[in-house]
Order: C-alpha cells, then structure tokens, then sequence
C-alpha cells in the first residue's frame, strides 16, 4: 500500500492483510496474519491505525515492523522511529512505545513483554553450562501490567547454552 504523502505498509510475502478504511487522513489496515513493514509520514490530524488479531496499533508518524501468528497468538511490533500506542488484550486501553522499543505479546498468556533496546547492553555475560529452571522462568517473566510512557523495562540478558 502507497499513500500519496510518502506513507507506505509492505506486506510481506505469505502474509494475508486488508485495507478495511482509506480516506484523506489516513487508513486502516488489517494484519490477519504474518508480517508487514509500516513507514507513516507525521501529519496533523492523521488518523492510522493497523490492527492484528485483537491488537491494534495508532500510528501518528513512525517507522516500524509487525508480526501477528493467530495459531501461537503472538504478537510482535520492532518501533524503529516515532511513537505508537498499542491496544487490545494484555495491554488494556494502551501502551505507549517508543522508538527503540521492542513489544512480543499474546493473549491467551494476558502478558507482553518490552525490550528496550536503547539501553547499553552489560559488557559481559557470565557463562553457564546449562540454564537452570530459575533461568528459564526469569527469561520469560512478562509484564502482566501497562506502563506509563516515562516507565522503562530493562532488557534482559539471556545467560546459558541452548
């Protein structure tokens, strides 16, 4: 999908998606699943919004990739630009990301997950044989709760062998 104003949405091979609303202000896409690349040029009194699955996401003007599996009910925004707010399941009335901002969520499990990833990384991580049972849980501990925009989720570092 091309908008005249530079604002594109590429969807990615294999992916099912339709164009549910066009008009002057912008659109709104459905994602029924697999993944699209969204780049919206900011306008005043824009209106976009894409959804997947039972999740949706209001755009103002951003950069950013989107994945929705119904079948594992995941959900996946990368924000590479801009703002965004996301809504629908586990985030409640929304979630405000930012650029930088990485967001894996289902349903079914009523959590999301947020990586940060403008945050340095640790220098080093300690080498482990085998992850432990208290590693695996901590690795994918979500947050059950929406955070307000001036919150941030560390990301965690994954430590072990696979």
């Amino acid at each position: 999908v091309y908008y005249g104003d530079g604002t594109r949405i590429d969807i990615a091979p294999h992916s099912r998606a339709r164009l549910v609303e066009l008009n002057a202000r912008g659109a709104h896409l459905l994602l029924e699943s697999g993944q699209a690349r969204v780049q919206v040029v900011h306008k005043p009194n824009a209106a976009w919004r894409v959804s997947a699955g039972p999740f949706a996401v209001r755009v103002t003007g951003t950069r950013f990739n989107l994945g929705w599996n119904p079948e594992l009910d995941r959900f996946d925004l990368d924000l590479e630009e801009g703002h965004v707010e996301v809504s629908g399941c586990a985030f409640g009335q929304g979630y405000r990301m930012r650029a930088g901002q990485k967001v894996d969520a289902s349903c079914a499990r009523r959590s999301f997950l947020v990586e940060d990833r403008t945050q340095p990384k640790p220098s080093s991580t300690p080498a482990v044989t085998a992850p432990s049972a208290a590693d695996s849980a901590a690795e994918s501990l979500p947050v059950t709760s929406p955070l307000s925009s001036d919150q941030t989720v560390a990301p965690r570092a994954r430590t072990g062998t696979i």
